[in-house]
């Protein structure tokens, strides 16, 4: 993976416009956004997880899982950040490290003993409640450094095999 630690650029963007076609779901105590393809187009037991930015699930990422949907992969945007996303372009002297390491309210870790359980959660789900027997992933910016998932090669959920370690946030990658 090539990019450099996190910093303005991930919180500063766009909003793209469009109507979503998704449904709002909850996974265990998590939110997600489910996009579904046309049955007559979709992979059978096949899907995407999406692991989003810091913004979380908003207009852009559903937006997102809607296009790979339109061809063909269900598509889950989970919640990495419980609830607790950074607000699109926030205010001058917001301190993402911090945000990083204890949340909006200082109760709410983005680090990757709180984020884990989340995927884990989302993957057992899929498999689960959607019968999804091939996963692939994406992952943007903080969803890439969280994790990246390639291919998912194991049923066993609880110990997946996609586990790439991210080296320290302040590290050139």
């Amino acid at each position: 993976m090539a990019s450099n630690p996190p910093a303005k650029c991930c919180t500063v963007g766009v909003k793209h416009d469009g109507e979503s076609s998704g449904t709002d779901v909850k996974v265990g105590k998590y939110a997600g956004y489910l996009a579904t393809p046309d049955p007559a187009t979709a992979h059978k037991d096949t899907a995407i997880l999406y692991l989003p930015d810091v913004i979380g699930i908003w207009q852009n990422s559903k937006l997102m899982a809607d296009q790979f949907a339109a061809n063909g992969y269900l598509t889950l945007v989970i919640d990495l950040l419980n609830g607790d996303p950074v607000s699109l372009n926030p205010p001058e002297g917001f301190q993402i490290f911090t945000w990083f390491e204890k949340g909006s309210d200082g109760n709410n870790p983005h680090t990757k003993e709180y984020v884990d359980p989340i995927v884990v959660e989302a993957i057992k789900w899929l498999q689960t409640e959607k019968g999804i027997k091939k996963l692939g992933a994406v992952g943007y910016c903080f969803g890439a450094k969280v994790r990246i998932f390639i291919l998912l090669v194991s049923n066993d959920a609880s110990s997946p095999p996609y586990l790439v370690r991210r080296a320290p946030f302040r590290e050139r990658h």
